[in-house]
């Protein structure tokens, strides 16, 4: 009996898991593993959702940074642009107040040049003025013929006509008897229709169009010589 308990105490004392404790150990290992890689996949999610967030937050801001850019650069054009506008505006109003000068200094000078061409030898003007489409000439003549002459004359002229005669009275000098007189006309061409004539010449003379189709008839004119140049110089040779 002694022996059979000593048995059975020796029995009971066996290890029938020799190998628990390495699988403790290596399901330790293994937990500290997981662990270690669910605190790395961690760190790594939490540092793409910063990154994102940061980098989200940088574009708003560069966004807002460009929109008050953008704005600021709207309102600058829109100044500068209402600012060109009134330059423009004076620019043109400069343009036309030139055109009109020019025109009535063309006018003028191609009514003294008529002036010049229907003037008699012997009728000198001593005053000319102008007032609208009136002009009033002060001079002096050799006789009343070379004034009665200049009258013909001006009521010929496509651009002028004889209103009335004012005044006609002689003086006399230390050797020579001179007849002053006043005398009223009327412009018969008004700036307006000058400006349109000279326009309408100008189409006449430059018209782009025009200049087009006779630079298209030209060309089409010499492949036609061209062509029948070479036609005839190609049954030449077949003649011969």
């Amino acid at each position: 009996m002694l022996w059979y308990s000593n048995a059975r105490n020796a029995v009971m004392e066996i290890n029938l898991l020799p190998w628990r404790n390495e699988i403790i150990a290596i399901n330790k290992k293994l937990f500290m593993q997981l662990m270690m890689i669910v605190v790395v996949l961690a760190a790594l999610f939490l540092f793409v959702a910063s990154r994102f967030f940061f980098a989200a937050n940088a574009y708003s801001k560069s966004y807002i940074e460009t929109l008050e850019q953008a704005k600021i650069t709207l309102v600058r054009n829109i100044s500068g642009y209402l600012n060109d506008k009134k330059i423009h505006q004076e620019l043109a109003a400069r343009v036309v107040t030139l055109r009109q000068l020019r025109a009535s200094r063309f006018y003028t000078v191609r009514l003294l040049n008529v002036f010049t061409k229907i003037t008699p030898h012997g009728v000198f003007f001593t005053k000319l003025t102008r007032n609208g489409n009136v002009v009033d000439l002060s001079g002096n003549a050799n006789s009343n013929l070379l004034i009665a002459q200049f009258m013909k004359l001006v009521d010929a002229s496509p651009e002028l006509d004889v209103i009335s005669l004012q005044k006609v009275e002689k003086t006399e000098g230390a050797n020579t008897i001179v007849t002053r007189f006043d005398l009223k006309v009327i412009l018969t061409m008004s700036d307006n229709e000058l400006n349109a004539e000279k326009q309408k010449k100008k189409i006449e003379i430059a018209n782009p169009v025009q200049s087009i189709k006779e630079l298209r008839d030209e060309k089409d004119r010499k492949i036609e010589n061209i062509l029948k140049t070479g036609s005839i110089n190609s049954v030449k040779p077949k003649s011969q």
